[in-house]
């Protein structure tokens, strides 16, 4: 079980069903926030201000999310995904505070660093 409120990083992989090699891993906010960096070298965690601009270029908030979707693997309605930019992002869902995943192929929740 999920603790609410923890303050050190964790990450969980989903089973064979959704292998790591195509979703990843799903991590908590306390690792997103790390002074580590858990983004690849040359990389760092996205800010607040980095998704702003973002969605500023993609053309707002009602259009941005489809534009980066990959176009075959979410569920219906899977509205507007045109992957334009070539992001491709998968519906990696989301766990619960019971520890339960929740939401594959429905939903990307994306963290963004705080500080």
């Amino acid at each position: 079980m999920i603790r609410i409120g923890i303050t050190t990083g964790a990450t969980i992989l989903y089973g064979s069903e959704y292998p790591a090699a195509e979703y990843g891993a799903l991590y908590n906010q306390a690792a997103v926030a790390d002074v580590r960096n858990l983004a690849p070298t040359g990389y760092r965690v996205a800010l607040l201000s980095d998704v702003v601009d973002l969605l500023t270029y993609l053309g707002g908030t009602d259009v941005a999310g489809g534009k980066l979707k990959e176009t075959d693997i979410w569920e219906d309605p899977n509205t507007g995904a045109t992957n334009q930019y070539g992001f491709a992002a998968i519906p990696a869902g989301t766990r619960n505070e019971l520890g339960e995943f929740a939401n594959k192929l429905l939903s990307n929740k994306i963290w963004i660093n705080k500080l």
